[in-house]
């Protein structure tokens, strides 16, 4: 589940992805076979932190009014069986047109589905991806 909100008020759009924990880390184990990743218990945070920022850059991508946004890794946290990671993307004008690209998990299951929601002010609109494909629009 990838939420995407704006924040008027900020300027700002607030990513939040939601994976399954064991997914993740068995996705980023097959890119780094010789260390045991523990997203729970890291033995270097620093490390966990920076492939799983390097992994959802990867296969995430904001583009606002055909202007790709750099999103600003803020962290991740556990929740149950689940691990939220959270980017903010900063000095967005109010959005007229929002492009997702998202490959999540693509590479680790070929039946996975997307789950994508974008909220601008009291709009909400959502979205489902599946394998093969990877990008979706929101007008507003």
């Amino acid at each position: 589940m990838t939420e995407i909100q704006y924040v008027p008020k900020e300027k700002t759009i607030e990513v939040s992805v939601r994976i399954f924990t064991d997914d993740l880390e068995n996705t980023i184990r097959n890119l780094h076979k010789d260390y045991a990743l523990d997203i729970i218990h890291p033995k270097d945070s620093a490390l966990v932190n920076k492939w799983i920022d390097q992994y959802i850059h990867s296969r995430l991508q904001v583009r606002v009014d055909n202007v790709v946004r750099q999103m600003n890794y803020i962290g991740y946290e556990q929740q149950e069986e689940s691990v939220w990671v959270y980017f903010e993307i900063k000095n967005v004008p109010q959005p007229k047109q929002v492009h997702v690209f998202n490959t999540l998990l693509y590479d680790y299951k070929k039946e996975q589905i997307n789950m994508i929601r974008f909220k601008n002010g009291e709009k909400e609109k959502s979205s489902k991806l599946q394998f093969p494909d990877n990008t979706v629009d929101f007008g507003f």
